[in-house]
């Protein structure tokens, strides 16, 4: 195990070096780094289906979006599998 911060690492699932960029963001949703502009983008994943859905720049909206999109997926599921 690694200390960088306050994350923890196992060296067996990081390659040398790296370590995991979550940047504090909630299940299914996931950040992205345009490498010319350097602006930042947040993507949605859908649990059902894997598929990708484009949220914007704006990080306290892509997060609200996510927790509201989260908890009525999941919800659904759950009332499903009864």
């Amino acid at each position: 195990m690694r200390q960088y911060g306050n994350v923890t690492t196992r060296t067996a699932n990081t390659p040398r070096g790296m370590r995991p960029r979550r940047h504090n963001l909630p299940m299914n949703l996931y950040r992205t780094e345009d490498k010319t502009s350097g602006k930042v983008y947040y993507a949605y994943r859908d649990p059902r289906t894997g598929k990708r859905h484009g949220l914007g720049s704006d990080k306290e909206q892509a997060i609200a979006d996510t927790m509201a999109l989260n908890s009525a997926i999941y919800a659904s599921i759950a009332t499903t599998r009864l």
